[in-house]
């Protein structure tokens, strides 16, 4: 799968005021589809996810309890965040959507406007919540036609911090692991998939 580079999508009006999430308040993991586009989608085989992150998204490394930035990402070594949450995008896209193996080869292209987990200083203290927003399309592989979308999608889950971050990260379900898990689970139930035992623990809810 591939990150595109160009600015793809307009982002979601909403996400130009960030406003901080407390650690009770986890916004719903929802995708704006009907049920009419879930049972078309039975006819697609997704053969490639791109992921733009636009370059007007800001970024911080503050390690304040809420940075105000788009992305915020610390489950990594530094380096370039906006690759990094592109390829947890893309492949939290790619698990979640592998279920679709219809006649018809389509695209989805994502674009990004929001990423953002915790500080390490929210981790070691309180948690919080991993809060993603992003919109997709899906286009037709022969005539290169979008077929459906823009799609508004955001993703919530609760972050954990201190004692309960360690005992996850000791199961194997560090933060990386599960915001995959969400992102893949949360297209499986909006696309008629079915969600692995793996999968539903990693995310934790």
């Amino acid at each position: 799968m591939k990150i595109a580079g160009a600015i793809a999508l307009a982002a979601l009006g909403a996400c130009g005021q960030i406003v901080p999430l407390a650690s009770t308040q986890v916004p719903a993991s929802v995708v704006d589809i009907s049920p009419q586009l879930s049972a078309q989608a039975r006819s697609w085989q997704v053969v490639d996810v791109t992921v733009d992150v636009p370059q007007e998204l800001t970024i911080s490394e503050a390690n304040r309890l809420y940075p105000i930035a788009d992305i915020v990402w610390r489950a990594e070594p530094f380096g370039d965040r906006r690759a990094q949450v592109g390829q947890i995008v893309d492949d939290g896209m790619t698990r979640g959507l592998a279920h679709l193996s219809g006649p018809q080869p389509v695209i989805f292209d994502v674009t990004l406007s929001r990423f953002h987990s915790l500080s390490d200083k929210a981790r070691v203290e309180v948690g919080g919540v991993h809060n993603l927003i992003f919109t997709f399309l899906v286009r037709d592989v022969s005539s290169g036609q979008v077929i459906s979308g823009p799609h508004d999608a955001e993703l919530g889950l609760r972050a954990f911090g201190g004692e309960q971050a360690v005992l996850a990260e000791q199961r194997g379900h560090d933060q990386k692991t599960r915001i995959l898990a969400h992102l893949a689970n949360m297209m499986r139930r909006s696309f008629g998939g079915i969600i692995p035992p793996e999968d539903a623990a990693a995310e934790g809810i």
